[in-house]
């Protein structure tokens, strides 16, 4: 239920109904669900706005998985975190956990976990005002999205689409080259790009 609360962004009742599973999986001693449960208390919560909650959440999640050794739930929660550690002013530690991520569902080859991250990328790139990155990674997480076939939620999409608008309008030209490049990047070059690696990176945005 709060799943699909979430889908039709009733991000309230998703919280209610999330947190009453919570209690009844730490009841259970179900601590991989406890852990998923925590992550979906996050993205309610970064959803409706809470940032300071959600960021709490994804923390205690991140820990509840390394404790588990879950390797998925880790690269998750780290990407879900990092997308809200930039909603709250954290760049830095949003850079690296994002970096953190995409470097472990690379290895599991986890391609909408990608694009998730490479979305988070160019969240964190228009918070810094480098439009040029931010449209290389928004070009390649679409594209990667279009072959894949694995669109967008609704929830996604709001704050996707805010920060795409906002790129498009603070620099059209800029957008529309790099965007072109993003999105016709190798999987391991732009993978080098988002982890900063040289030449690779270098090579993209030259």
């Amino acid at each position: 239920l709060g799943n699909l609360c979430l889908s039709k962004m009733d991000y309230r009742n998703a919280s209610e109904y999330y947190v009453q599973a919570l209690k009844l999986f730490k009841s259970a001693g179900n601590m991989n669900g406890a852990a998923i449960t925590l992550t979906n208390l996050g993205v309610a919560a970064r959803s409706d706005g809470s940032y300071q909650i959600a960021n709490t959440r994804f923390e205690e999640s991140l820990n509840l998985f390394r404790s588990l050794n879950n390797t998925k739930g880790i690269a998750h929660s780290l990407c879900n975190g990092g997308i809200t550690n930039i909603r709250i002013g954290e760049t830095d530690k949003a850079r690296a956990w994002l970096q953190e991520s995409l470097s472990s569902l690379h290895e599991s080859g986890d391609q909408q976990g990608i694009a998730e991250v490479f979305e988070g990328f160019g969240s964190l790139s228009v918070e810094l005002e480098n439009w040029a990155d931010a449209a290389v990674f928004f070009g390649f997480a679409e594209t990667l999205r279009e072959t894949i076939g694995a669109p967008l939620t609704l929830a996604e999409s709001e704050d996707y689409n805010r920060e795409t608008a906002l790129l498009k309008s603070a620099s059209p030209e800029t957008a529309s080259q790099y965007w072109k490049r993003g999105s016709e990047l190798s999987m391991d070059i732009a993978i080098a790009f988002a982890l900063g690696l040289t030449p690779q990176a270098t090579a993209v945005i030259s």
